[in-house]
């Protein structure tokens, strides 16, 4: 009869230590999510007061390039009449946006995509 408690007592206690090592398991799961979430929220916060800061700077180096080249269209137009001066400021730009153009299309097609991303994924149906 005492084989048949401590049998029963045994098995009681390995059910309990389950039951304890699954509790622990979804609370080092839970933990987890937790950190994971903390860390997903800095990762953001860095990155939307990052991406501000660096839209701000390319707005002031936008209107100082603005500016810049204004300066110089009114230096030529003292020089030449302003229509040509115009003209020659807005080829510049013109000829500067083909060339950066022409070669940031020349590198996209230098890419390789991943091994993974070749074929389109098919629905299995």
């Amino acid at each position: 009869m005492s084989t048949t408690v401590d049998s029963h007592h045994r098995s009681g206690n390995l059910w309990d230590a389950t039951a304890e090592l699954v509790a622990a398991g979804q609370q080092v799961i839970l933990d987890r999510v937790d950190l994971l979430r903390t860390e997903i929220g800095d990762d953001l916060r860095m990155v939307v007061v990052g991406s501000g800061l660096i839209l701000v700077a390319g707005l002031v180096a936008a209107f100082g390039w603005v500016v810049s080249w204004l300066a110089v269209a009114v230096w030529l137009a003292e020089r030449i009449s302003t229509p040509p001066a115009l003209l020659v400021v807005g080829g510049l730009h013109l000829v500067a946006g083909a060339v950066l153009g022409a070669l940031a299309i020349n590198r996209f097609r230098q890419l390789v995509p991943p091994s993974g991303l070749t074929e389109m994924p098919t629905r299995a149906e």
